[in-house]
């Protein structure tokens, strides 16, 4: 498939191993015209999979989620096979013209005051699954350019009402609660 162009895929996807995902999106990279999202793509499909869409199309009530990966931004780098993986991803965003920082802000835990809102909407909710961030906030934070049909759930209280719905043991927040939108990311541009 190397070198051959893709005009639509459809994924949907709860994740998976690094390496698979890895290796599908460094062979769909700059090769995809459109992905569209079939109600989930979360973790290495986000991670992998988006970034090599010119579009990506995800209707409404679909989430992308993200929570985060092997970056050289990580602290990791001691791992052989996560420095592999690092280097390969950083290669891989920085084709697509991507920021890696979105890997390393999305490992960030929910603060307390985030846990305690997921308590209160999805009190049955083990586990907060990571980060609906918006189109927005990608766009203008970490370089996608390619979002301008991509459906966002809303506040935090939304999308966990919004995963909750799909598994009652799920939560997923908008953004890291500590985290003060993209100040400090390379892609923001001066106020």
């Amino acid at each position: 498939m190397t070198g051959q162009k893709v005009t639509n895929l459809i994924v949907r996807s709860a994740g998976g191993p690094v390496e698979r995902w890895l290796t599908v999106g460094e062979v769909l990279a700059g090769n995809v015209e459109t992905i569209y999202v079939d109600e989930a793509c979360f973790s290495s499909c986000a991670n992998y999979a988006l970034v090599t869409a010119q579009q990506v199309v995800a209707p409404e009530a679909s989430m992308v989620v993200w929570h985060g990966g092997p970056s050289s931004l990580n602290d990791k780098l001691d791992d052989d096979d996560y420095t592999s993986f690092a280097r390969r991803t950083d290669r891989l965003y920085a084709k697509a013209g991507i920021s890696t920082e979105i890997l390393s802000l999305t490992e960030k835990e929910p603060t307390a005051e985030q846990m305690a809102l997921v308590t209160q909407v999805a009190p049955e909710a083990a586990r907060v699954a990571g980060y609906a961030i918006s189109p927005d906030r990608l766009t203008r934070c970490y370089g996608f350019s390619s979002l301008n049909e991509m459906w966002h759930g809303g506040s935090d209280t939304d999308l966990i009402a919004l995963a909750n719905s799909k598994a009652r043991s799920m939560a997923v927040l908008e953004f890291p609660g500590d985290t003060a939108d993209c100040r400090g990311f390379s892609l923001l541009e001066p106020e």
